[in-house]
């Protein structure tokens, strides 16, 4: 035998007995005797099957009533856990023992070291033993526990600058751990998910050093995993702190990367709250703020920071934008234009949307400034989005349109145009031919088409005869009617197109003569409508506005068709009276209930159609099949009874009757 050999048998057999002294049965004296002996006989780098040895034969009782001791004055109890936690530490830094029980079930015991004043030497040391667990699968399980993450969210709070840090990465990796299961945001895993977000927003919110940064970017990374969805409720806690800590850095003179930082944690959680997470009150900070932090501002004064800040950003960045080339992907404009303009669309569905977020009261001189601010950003939206215009008709590609900072120009201003009425109608008509262009093609960086949020916004401007005339010039009846064909049925943009379209037809009728396509509209009506039974009892109100659409602006086409139209037409006539017909009927089945709430959402519309179905009627031969349709004769029997509450409806009737019965 080689003298090489006979030493490593020498250790193995020194190894033996000491691992035999760590047995149940042996004196505490003896554990330490073996436990002192073992560093010196294992290299856990080199002797993998001696370092495991060792873990196998610890008695981990023993080690448990390390961590628990209060000690002696030969052995103080601070010495003991610091025994214990050196234990726990060197086997953790193995990845082979960190799903382990023998390790796993002690994180709670160990995190419980955080606690005692004696032990402030050791907790950064405690951290980095945690954090060791933050990366297994079972250690992260023990960590999701609400009071051992309280512990080491107090070490990350109020400890030293160094455990702070190794505590801070300690949540960071257990996020990634969870995260990787697809567990975070799990329905079942929502108290450990909102104690997380609150521990870390209000560290967020709280501390004045580096590691306010480190908790941003952590949340930026969260928010950038998932898909953030509206969500209805109370704003969360950890919601109210992130904005605490997101107005101390934009009201602070910082550098533009962390006010980048802000604006676009600010963009998420509009995304996720809405204006709720502006306007809503004060939360109720669990955290200790440090000196230098600031306070929870008002809702009055975040709105107005966040519409200054972001509508000044956004401005400076259109100014300095090319509007002749596509915008590099990873120029500073496309990542912070896209959050600056959902920023100031937030706040414009909040302060000027007729919706709940909108019931805070603003001091009139906040109201005025933020007006102000709105009205010089859509200036510049405007300004920028005609310019894009020009250099899309010289180039002659509508595509150009699809880069994400004209889409959030586009997307922005349609909210404005949506929501509020101070821009004046020159000004409005000259950005039509842009929205038009936009409503030909799919964004395909947003991933989506642009009527989802330019219908609101055509369905409000066109009202006004000189934006009317500028929207059917620049195209706009067509480009509707082809999104319209493009459906496989009715859609959620459907009541924006056809109320768009009837704006057009119900002021000026002669578009109809000059336009085929509108024409040939009447069988998108058909095609639509035939899922939508205006006299079924299970027709929701949401479908019945649809269908009152619908049928008002198919029969004032149907009003206004030349007779050459009219013919080619025919095939659609019995179906729409009979749709028609069914719609009136409801009307006034709402009329004479108990909740007049739906006749009066119905009435104009049903007034509208009532007289545009008189004149497509009146016509029709006494003879004729549509005469005896089921739904018309029910009309005509109505028609005939005086229990019609509302005076214009039973006027409007009874003129049809008497109209339809003398032809």
């Amino acid at each position: 035998m080689t003298t090489d050999a006979m030493e490593d048998d020498g250790r193995r057999r020194q190894l033996s007995k000491c691992l035999d002294l760590l047995s149940p049965g042996r004196k505490d004296e003896e554990k330490f005797v073996g436990l002192l002996m073992i560093p010196k006989l294992v290299n856990p780098e080199t002797d993998k099957d001696a370092f495991r040895m060792c873990f196998e034969h610890m008695d981990w009782n023993f080690v448990d009533r390390l961590l628990t001791s209060e000690g002696t004055e030969e052995m103080p109890g601070d010495t003991l856990k610091g025994l214990a936690l050196n234990i726990i530490q060197v086997f953790g830094s193995e990845a082979d023992f960190r799903n382990r029980p023998e390790l796993t079930s002690r994180i709670p015991s160990l995190a419980k070291l955080l606690d005692s004043r004696d032990m402030s030497e050791f907790k950064r040391p405690v951290m980095e033993c945690l954090y060791f667990f933050a990366d297994s699968e079972e250690g992260a399980t023990q960590l999701q526990d609400l009071d051992t993450l309280r512990r080491i969210y107090s070490a990350m709070s109020d400890g030293p600058e160094d455990a702070s840090v190794v505590a801070f990465h300690l949540f960071e990796q257990l996020y990634r751990t969870v995260h990787s299961r697809g567990e975070f945001f799990n329905d079942a895993n929502t108290a450990f998910r909102e104690g997380f977000l609150d521990m870390i927003a209000t560290t967020f919110a709280t501390v004045d050093t580096h590691l306010k940064f480190e908790c941003g970017r952590l949340l930026m990374e969260i928010f950038a995993d998932h898909d953030l969805k509206p969500m209805n409720g109370p704003v969360s806690n950890w919601a109210l702190e992130l904005r605490k800590g997101i107005m101390t850095i934009l009201t602070s003179k910082i550098g533009s990367q962390q006010r980048d930082m802000a604006l676009m944690l600010s963009s998420a959680l509009c995304r996720q709250y809405g204006a709720r997470w502006i306007l809503q009150g004060p939360g109720n900070s669990k955290g200790k703020a440090r000196e230098g932090s600031a306070v929870d501002l008002s809702p009055a004064q975040t709105a107005t920071i966040l519409i200054h800040l972001a509508g000044g950003e956004l401005r400076l960045l259109l100014d300095d934008a090319p509007t002749s080339e596509i915008p590099d992907p990873a120029s500073r404009a496309c990542q912070i234009v896209p959050i600056c303009a959902e920023i100031v669309e937030t706040l414009i569905r909040g302060l000027i949307g007729e919706s709940e977020e909108a019931s805070v009261s603003l001091p009139l001189e906040t109201v005025e400034s933020i007006r102000q601010s709105l009205h010089e950003t859509m200036e510049s939206v405007r300004a920028y989005l005609i310019d894009v215009q020009i250099h899309c008709d010289y180039v002659k590609n509508v595509h150009s349109l699809d880069t994400l900072v004209t889409a959030s120009c586009l997307r922005l201003l349609a909210t404005w145009l949506a929501e509020d009425d101070t821009m004046s109608t020159k000004e409005i008509r000259q950005v039509v031919p842009v929205l038009v262009s936009a409503g030909r093609i799919r964004l395909e960086c947003l991933n989506l088409h642009p009527i989802q949020f330019l219908g609101p916004a055509l369905l409000n401007i066109t009202a006004d005869p000189a934006i009317r005339d500028a929207f059917i010039s620049s195209g706009g009846c067509r480009m509707l009617i082809d999104v319209w064909s493009s459906q496989s049925g009715p859609s959620p943009f459907s009541l924006s197109i056809v109320g768009t379209l009837l704006n057009v037809v119900a002021t000026k009728d002669e578009v109809v003569k000059s336009d085929d396509q509108i024409v040939r509209s009447l069988d998108l009506f058909g095609r639509d409508v035939e899922g939508l039974d205006p006299a079924a009892k299970t027709t929701t109100d949401e479908d019945l506005q649809l269908v009152a659409h619908y049928v008002a602006y198919a029969l004032i086409v149907c009003r206004s068709l030349s007779p050459n139209q009219l013919k080619g037409a025919q095939h659609l006539a019995k179906g729409i009276i009979d749709v028609s017909a069914k719609f009136l009927l409801r009307g006034l089945e709402l009329e004479g209930g108990k909740s007049k709430a739906g006749w009066e959402e119905l009435k104009e519309l049903w007034l509208i159609s009532c007289s545009a179905f008189t004149a497509c009627t009146r016509p029709i031969p006494k003879d004729h099949e549509i005469r005896r349709l089921e739904s018309v004769q029910a009309l005509q029997k109505l028609s005939q009874k005086s229990g019609i509450l509302d005076p214009e409806a039973r006027e409007a009737l009874g003129h049809w009757h008497e109209l339809f019965l003398a032809k």
